[in-house]
């Protein structure tokens, strides 16, 4: 009867049912050792700033500091292109704070072209909604398996801008962030 009322709960909170509790223990986790000294919502904030400034499509020392387990974040193929996010905390207890964050997607950003050199574009605008979720570590709060990139128009910009666009590309993402 109790598991089935923790499983019960932990649907109705969005928690995951079988939490590790330690994650940072996990093999490959490599959490960095750093406390940021940042509130649950004040590391959500600054997360999603920073991944819409474009700061986590190279390496970056804050991103490792700020997630559980940079370890097991590999490296994105694509970013999705956002022209707006809002965070709003759902639940929170003394170890696990949950926010959901939603963005106005505006697309995908890739690689493409023959040998893959160019800036692709797919738009697909929508209203997308975003788990985050913040743990409590021996070295302060961090983000669990954030998604990520979720990057601006302008850090598309700023971070492709030098590579040219597969035909008509740049055409459909001016359009999407609404600059034509």
């Amino acid at each position: 009867m109790k598991t089935l009322l923790v499983a019960l709960l932990c649907v109705l909170f969005a928690s995951p049912l079988h939490a590790d509790p330690k994650p940072w223990e996990e093999e490959g986790c490599d959490m960095q050792k750093v406390d940021l000294k940042l509130a649950p919502e004040a590391l959500v904030r600054e997360f999603v700033r920073r991944d819409m400034a474009g700061e986590f499509t190279s390496s970056n020392d804050w991103q490792p500091k700020a997630v559980v387990c940079p370890g097991h974040m590999g490296g994105p193929d694509s970013s999705t292109v956002v022209s707006d996010a809002k965070v709003a905390p759902t639940t929170a207890s003394a170890d696990v704070a949950n926010f959901e964050v939603t963005y106005a997607v505006l697309g995908t950003v890739s690689s493409g072209g023959a040998n893959g050199d160019q800036n692709t574009f797919e738009p697909k605008p929508e209203s997308r909604k975003v788990a985050y979720v913040a743990l409590r570590t021996p070295f302060g709060w961090k983000l669990q398996d954030p998604e990520w990139p979720m990057i601006s128009p302008a850090a598309v910009d700023k971070v492709f801008g030098q590579r040219a666009w597969v035909p008509g590309d740049r055409a459909k993402f001016d359009r999407a962030a609404g600059r034509k």
